[in-house]
């Protein structure tokens, strides 16, 4: 779901959201075996099952992946290993039918991590268990919605010490974690084609973090918690038999920030000790979206058919059959209109039908994020204390407002084109500023602090051709202008006009999919980043540009028993800011019964 989604879904809805909605119990059980293996001596395998019996189904998952990993950088020191990782997951759903237009579903997921990342006393264990109850319930005219989840997240990051190469350990790092709350929403329809939605959600965040120092009696670390209560609405309009889409809606989103914490009995530099303890705060936000898809083509052809219906119904008061392309021309409805499980109305499903050959829409929404207690409370130290950054309980929540307007049409029957303008203007930005540099030991120590950045501009076009060249063939090409950039900074005037990290200027990908089960399934992608900016210090910014070519094949061996590959990079392109593995092979085996 692109663009601002904080309408619909509050804090962290700048510039999208993925919702992962997990599989239903399936009427006929299904179940699932793979197994593969790939670089880097990797190995993974995975279950699957699901099975409906009578009003009660049942979904379970699980998999567990191993891998050697590579190693992080090219210059490889004496202290250098490899990057490494175990995993293993679980995910578990019951349900039951209470009636025919109603259900209650309890899941519940797993998750385990083992992970280096390239020094022998440089690690991670993350363990995450995740439970969420849902209930959902559709009338005529009304339907209902609850959703009441706990994610839990305990995590040990192993620090060592830059002092003496990174040969001994220096801090372990305890983060614990959970979030609670409550969603809840009722769809009702006005009349046909209108839907109103209203829901209210409230959300608990804590935060407990400790620091130990092994061997040393120093005690670190920061606390804190973050409530969130959002009501919000959501109104979708389908007018002239669907032709016209418009869509409103809005939340309000009231924050409060409250036992915040952060000490140190022996902090670096020469720093006296604390314990500083911070007042609760309260912020707010206002996030409204509108969007609206007209059909130019069906809408003529609507009224074209409609024509033809009054002459006939003159001559043969008895009416007449539909002709084929007037069927074709049938909205196709999915979940309620309003559901916040749909994609907003503001970028509506395309229709697939070449008989709706144009599409324009536009969109225009507010989207925010509130940090983080992490971000408020957490002094953050990497690289042995090369990197520090101090925390900052004074950060303004992040704002973003956008726009896009664009075009879909079919320029022939088999080829879909799509064009999109946007622009985004942000303020309070939220980015590391650099307070302090110095040399010791050989070694350059940076000391930043997280900061709003004044304002930010973010505009660009998106082109996109979609060639339906054969039932079995599909080929696509998508290119993405885009321009992100510091355009106010009071603190350092430096900064304005500087681009943001990370964020190519240029982005192509060129791709074909052929799908023949009895022959070949086969995808081919290449993608193309150029004028990607990375900052040199505070000031000066570098650029580059990365190439890859990816190919994956799967192949149908016997009923029930697939082989698929994948191999990643395939022409070893080097990334020079993000240091890559090269080449990856994968390949494995599913059997399905």
């Amino acid at each position: 779901m692109r663009g601002p989604t904080s309408a619909l879904y509050g804090s962290e809805g700048l510039g999208g959201v993925i919702h992962i909605i997990t599989k239903k119990a399936s009427k006929t059980r299904k179940t699932s075996i793979r197994g593969e293996a790939g670089t880097a001596n990797t190995y993974g395998g995975a279950l699957f099952h699901s099975q409906k019996f009578d009003g009660f189904g049942l979904m379970a998952a699980g998999g567990y992946d191993d891998s050697d990993g590579f190693y992080m950088r090219e210059d490889v020191q004496s202290y250098t290993t490899k990057k490494y990782r175990r995993a293993g997951k679980a995910l578990g759903k019951v349900s039951y039918d209470i009636a025919e237009n109603s259900d209650i579903t309890l899941s519940g997921l797993y998750y385990d991590l083992d992970g280096g990342q390239g020094r022998e006393f440089f690690h991670t264990d993350l363990t995450l268990d995740q439970y969420w109850l849902n209930y959902s319930r559709k009338g005529e005219k009304l339907g209902l919605k609850g959703l009441v989840y706990l994610n839990r997240a305990d995590k040990t990051a192993y620090q060592d010490n830059a002092n003496n190469n990174y040969t001994a350990p220096y801090r372990d790092e305890h983060p614990k974690a959970y979030t609670w709350g409550v969603d809840l929403q009722g769809n009702y329809a006005l009349w046909k084609g209108a839907n109103l939605t209203l829901g209210a959600a409230f959300k608990e965040a804590n935060w407990d973090y400790d620091e130990d120092f092994p061997g040393t009696t120093r005690d670190a670390g920061a606390e804190g918690v973050q409530q969130f209560i959002s009501p919000f609405l959501n109104a979708d309009f389908r007018l002239f038999d669907d032709s016209l889409i418009l869509t409103a809606g809005a939340r309000y989103d009231f924050i409060s920030t409250s036992d915040g914490a952060i000490w140190d009995t022996k902090p670096e530099g020469g720093v006296p000790a604390y314990k500083n303890q911070y007042d609760t705060q309260h912020e707010e936000s206002f996030s409204p979206k509108v969007g609206i898809a007209y059909h130019p083509v069906r809408a003529r052809l609507r009224r074209a058919a409609n024509g033809r219906a009054e002459l006939r119904s003159s001559a043969c008061p008895t009416g007449r059959r539909r002709r084929p392309f007037e069927q074709s021309l049938e909205p196709s409805r999915s979940n309620a209109i309003g559901d916040r499980t749909s994609p907003p109305a503001a970028r509506p499903t395309r229709l697939s039908s070449p008989n709706t050959r144009t599409t324009l829409r536009a969109s225009a929404g507010k989207g925010f994020r509130a940090p983080s207690l992490f971000e408020l409370y957490k002094v953050h130290i990497r690289g042995g204390g090369t990197y520090y950054r101090a925390a900052n309980p004074k950060l303004e929540p992040e704002e973003i407002w956008s726009y896009d307007v664009g075009v879909e049409r079919f320029i022939l029957s088999s080829l879909l084109g799509k064009f999109t303008f946007y622009q985004s203007f942000a303020k309070d930005y939220i980015a590391d500023r650099v307070t302090k540099t110095y040399v010791k030991n050989n070694k350059t120590y940076k000391e930043y602090i997280l900061d709003n950045v004044n304002e930010v501009e973010i505009y660009g076009i998106e082109a996109e051709l979609n060639w339906y060249a054969r039932k079995d063939l599909t080929l696509f090409a998508n290119y993405t202008y885009n321009v992100s950039k510091i355009k106010k900074d009071d603190y350092n005037k430096k900064l304005e006009d500087q681009k943001l990290t990370d964020d190519p200027r240029h982005k192509i990908q060129v791709g074909a999919t052929y799908q023949n089960p009895d022959l070949v399934n086969l995808t081919v992608l290449f993608n193309y980043y150029a004028e990607r900016y990375y900052n040199v210090d505070e000031v000066t910014q570098a650029k580059d540009t990365y190439w890859a070519v990816d190919l994956s094949a799967s192949r149908k061996i016997y009923d029930g028993l697939s082989a698929y590959a994948s191999i990643e990079n395939i022409f070893d392109s080097v990334d020079n800011e993000n240091l890559s593995p090269g080449t990856i092979f994968t390949g494995g085996l599913k059997l399905e019964f």
